[in-house]
């Protein structure tokens, strides 16, 4: 999601150089469990890639033995990565001429419908039941559109982003708009990539790409979310960017993203486990890759170009951890770019996560004089994970916990004012936290 105007913006801000961050551990919490998956779509591994040289999407009906590509979409060209419905029947896409496409992936011939022709669109992502519909805008501003495709007419609201931080003061950053964008299996979560502008001194700003999530539907309610701004990761330090990010296909609780090293003109494909907050290398590349999840998570495709001998399609098998490699990569297709696995058929409906209570919390004592608080969750989830970070959002310790209650160990912090996050699956709740000592 961030390739053209990342490096637009790197010429023209020498002083971007993001470096991606881990959150040591300095403190764990209980051993927890890691949520629920969901079951797999049943059926073959079939690849939409797109061909560069013609303009058009294709689809090899075997991912695992790629042959004959089968050509799907008008020869309009992509302005970003196309989407996919779950069940694998309909791809979105934004063409070159920034209108909004939809094509059949399972008829013998082409069939293509323009769904906008008004020519002012740069992303598109579909929800997995094919209900409702992000997007942005070549408006380049920090706007995300969502419409309600079940409604008759068609509902929309449009969700201004901000660049989160935990202090209540969002001024000195800018969320300059979003690119890449992926919902959630609930259909209630989008994860997005999304550019920033943070004043740095008199006259220098730090420009990067980070990925963050928004609350654009209430399944509960029937209607649009909340439009809460989370982040993904912890606040990047000077070095590196993140972006293009997508959700395992059956783990949302993992996703799969670039990274690149502005000053060292590194590639790598990383991915995280969000819920035990581990961040890994699965390959280094050399230019954007685009990851997508195989049928299983037992592999990710990617874009790829000298590491693999040509321009093309690349993959490397994953351990069941689904964010370490297990094997090196493998050249799959060539003359294609910016993979997307999927498969043809109706996920189990007992693998969709039930609506659960929204997460509640308190911590005590506050204001914490001690080295240690209690973090209380009266209906806690039967597993969890929390992350306490300073005012500036910089990760502090983290853990993990099955039971009510975790401690927050506070040894070592300077008095101010500090913030508890709170995670279950894709549930989030900020706590302040005031220490004195």
């Amino acid at each position: 999601g961030f390739a053209n105007q990342c490096s637009i913006v790197f010429e023209q801000t020498p002083l971007c150089r993001l470096v991606i961050v881990r959150c040591n551990n300095q403190h764990s919490g209980g051993s927890g469990t890691r949520p629920n998956d969901y079951q797999p779509v049943p059926g073959t591994d079939r690849l939409l890639v797109y061909g560069p040289g013609t303009g058009a999407l294709y689809v090899f009906d075997n991912a695992d033995a790629p042959t004959t590509p089968r050509q799907v979409s008008t020869a309009s060209g992509i302005f970003s990565r196309p989407t996919v419905t779950d069940n694998g029947s309909v791809c979105l896409y934004v063409a070159a001429d920034n209108t909004l496409r939809a094509c059949a992936l399972t008829a013998p011939t082409v069939q293509e419908q323009v769904i906008d022709p008004t020519p002012v669109w740069r992303s598109v992502a579909i929800s997995p039941d094919g209900r409702r519909l992000a997007a942005t805008s070549i408006a380049y501003d920090p706007m995300v559109y969502v419409f309600d495709l079940s409604a008759t007419p068609v509902q929309s609201r449009a969700f201004r982003l901000y660049t989160p931080n935990y202090s209540g003061d969002t001024s000195s950053s800018q969320l300059l708009f979003a690119d890449a964008l992926q919902w959630h299996l609930d259909g209630q979560t989008l994860l997005l990539d999304a550019l920033n502008a943070t004043p740095t001194g008199a006259s220098d700003t730090l420009v990067y790409w980070d990925i963050l999530q928004l609350r654009a539907w209430d399944n509960a309610a029937g209607t649009f979310g909340s439009g809460v701004v989370t982040r993904v990761l912890p606040v990047q330090p000077v070095g590196v960017s993140v972006g293009n990010p997508t959700f395992a296909k059956n783990s949302p609780y993992i996703i799969a993203f670039d990274w690149v090293n502005d000053g060292t003109g590194e590639y790598a494909i990383m991915a995280a486990n969000l819920f035990t907050q581990q961040v890994e290398q699965i390959t280094a590349t050399d230019q954007l890759g685009y990851p997508s999840y195989r049928g299983d998570d037992g592999r990710i495709a990617f874009t790829a170009g000298a590491s693999i001998g040509e321009v093309g399609i690349a993959s490397i098998m994953l351990d069941a951890s689904k964010i370490r490699a297990a094997g090196s990569p493998q050249a799959v297709v060539t003359n294609a770019i910016v993979p997307v696995y999927f498969r043809v058929g109706q996920r189990p409906t007992s693998s969709v996560e039930s609506l659960v209570p929204p997460l509640t919390a308190t911590i005590a004592p506050a204001p914490a004089t001690g080295d240690a608080a209690t973090l209380v969750l009266p209906s806690a989830p039967p597993q969890w994970s929390w992350t306490l970070c300073d005012a500036r959002g910089r990760c502090i310790s983290s853990g993990t916990s099955s039971s009510d209650r975790a401690t927050l160990p506070l040894d070592g912090l300077g008095s101010g004012m500090y913030y508890c996050i709170i995670r279950s699956g894709m549930q989030q709740v900020v706590l302040p936290l005031p220490v004195l000592h």
